[in-house]
């Protein structure tokens, strides 16, 4: 079974891209988040150190799937507003960005060993633009990178693990075909051109995969709806600009409905963040709290969570919401 950092896993980011903020508010209404405490700015940092204290001679932050962990570790770092090449973990975040860019240049765009992979490298870079010295080197990965997943949908508008788009054409499934969507639309924020027909045909495939009866979201089709899935749909449909269909808020009653389900937890929490804070404050402080309390409670005292998958870049990214300083978290 492939682990959930190949997976997400979230995206935005995650990622990844991963939500654009919380829903606008009424003229004169003032924004309320949630007050990040003490204890969870101390989560965080240890997290945040823990990663430095992990990082590869090579840049990457893992043995296996080393793009993704590389990937989420950046948009990790990013969570509290740390930047590249600025104290406290800019060395950690150049280094990062260095290994993503060697990949991408030996990879002639493609980053990775899956789409998986590829699409939360493109997702950080994308995040990450703007912010450095080496702004144009990282813009024209970021261009190929967008150009591998444009070039990889297949005609039914899904992904697969392959970069080919007759290997998508016969397959693909919801997971992996977010994680492009979020990618396109960050990048599409950080001003690479994406054509309009690509992320409608990939969010009408995942319209596709919506259990019209109960507003769940299937694997390959509406059949067996999942949390994880559910969450990733929603998302992937407000981040692409669909957030008056009413496929959203279908999706969104039954993740209240069924917000005990255990089934990929950080792959269906980290999607379900970025969810709720698009959805407006009380989905978002209903749903924050019950996570928040459970990641905390199971940190590790080097920093970590588990020492496997993404766990920890994943808990980062959750935990570190109510900052707002990733860009795919702002409106």
């Amino acid at each position: 079974m492939r682990s959930h950092c190949s997976k997400v896993a979230l995206a935005l980011a995650l990622s990844l891209v991963f939500a654009q903020g919380v829903r606008a508010q009424d003229a004169g209404e003032k924004d309320v988040i949630t007050d990040i405490s003490p204890e969870t700015e101390l989560a965080i940092q240890k997290a945040l150190e823990h990663l430095v204290s992990i990082q590869k001679p090579d840049g990457s932050f893992a043995d296996g799937n080393k793009v993704a962990y590389t990937a989420l570790s950046l948009m990790g770092f990013m969570v509290k507003g740390d930047m590249p090449e600025q104290p406290p973990y800019g060395d950690a975040m150049s280094k990062g960005i260095e290994f993503l860019l060697k990949e991408s240049a030996s990879g002639r765009g493609y980053m990775g060993r899956s789409m998986y992979e590829h699409g939360f490298a493109t997702l950080a870079l994308s995040e990450v633009w703007g912010m450095t010295s080496r702004d144009k080197q990282i813009r024209e990965a970021l261009k190929r990178g967008v150009d591998v997943i444009i070039r990889g949908q297949g005609s039914h508008g899904a992904w697969t693990y392959s970069p080919h788009s007759g290997a998508a054409s016969a397959g693909g499934d919801i997971s992996i075909t977010v994680v492009q969507v979020v990618a396109l639309a960050s990048s599409k924020e950080a001003g690479i051109f994406v054509p309009d027909e690509t992320i409608n045909k990939a969010l009408s495939f995942v319209k596709s995969c919506q259990e019209k009866s109960s507003g769940g979201f299937g694997y390959k089709g509406p059949s067996m709806p999942g949390y994880a899935r559910t969450a990733a749909g929603v998302t992937s449909l407000m981040l692409g600009g669909q957030r008056d269909d009413p496929a959203i808020e279908e999706g969104l009653k039954w993740l209240r409905k069924n917000v005990d389900k255990e089934d990929h937890y950080m792959y269906g929490r980290y999607y379900a963040t970025i969810a709720m804070l698009q959805s407006g404050e009380e989905d978002y402080h209903t749903f924050y709290g019950p996570v928040h309390d459970k990641l905390i409670s199971k940190q590790d005292r080097n920093g970590g969570w588990g020492g496997q998958d993404c766990v920890t870049q994943m808990s980062i990214l959750i935990l570190g919401t109510p900052y707002r300083f990733i860009p795919i978290y702002q409106k």
